[in-house]
């Protein structure tokens, strides 16, 4: 996609295909395009916020754990925040926040980090590391996530870290809005605001 034009009630897409130029016209343009959102930038939308100064660990391991299996730890200790899921093939994974990351955690860093935050009562330890890799987050959420027949989902439309769950609750408000757009697309009733107070719902947070 290479540029949109909005119009009242349908939306103009000039695109690439195979190097050649063509022009699309359709009722909805609907952006879930990650947070990159080609879309997004096409529409003129603006993607407040910025990036979380802390850097994350994240590594799947074999370890000897020992807590229960059935269930996600998460620590929050003077040291910083760690968490420890279950994974299939005995495995588990490690999220940490870290002020500075190496590129690639190695298993004496990512003991550290569990001797020091982990469970005190009774030691884990790791025995061999199946990948492992640093990254930093961003919390940001777009101005509007709709520009006339332009619709933004997703990242397209708002990143922030995955702890406490906020991708997922406004993921399910955005599928509940979902079933609107689909009766509007199939004639049944129009979509009369898309995820009204959401961009307000997320700053409050």
């Amino acid at each position: 996609m290479v540029a949109i034009d909005v119009g009242g009630n349908s939306v103009d897409l000039a695109i690439m295909r195979h190097g050649k130029a063509e022009q699309i016209r359709t009722n909805w343009l609907i952006g879930c395009d990650g947070a990159h959102s080609v879309v997004r930038a096409a529409a003129g939308v603006a993607f407040d916020g910025g990036a979380y100064e802390e850097s994350f660990v994240l590594a799947d391991v074999q370890m000897e754990w020992p807590l229960s299996r059935e269930e996600v730890s998460l620590f929050f200790s003077p040291a910083g925040l760690v968490v420890v899921a279950p994974l299939p093939d005995e495995r588990y994974r490690i999220v940490a926040t870290i002020d500075t990351a190496p590129e690639h955690p190695d298993i004496v860093f990512l003991q550290r980090i569990l001797d020091s935050r982990g469970p005190q009562s009774a030691g884990s330890t790791i025995q061999e590391i199946a990948w492992s890799s640093r990254f930093h987050l961003q919390h940001r959420v777009t101005a509007t996530p709709r520009v006339g027949q332009v619709l933004l989902c997703g990242d397209a439309a708002h990143v922030h870290s995955p702890a406490g769950g906020q991708g997922m609750s406004l993921a399910s408000r955005m599928l509940y809005h979902s079933f609107h757009l689909c009766s509007k697309l199939s004639g049944a009733a129009p979509p009369r605001r898309w995820m009204h107070g959401r961009p307000a719902a997320m700053r409050s947070r």
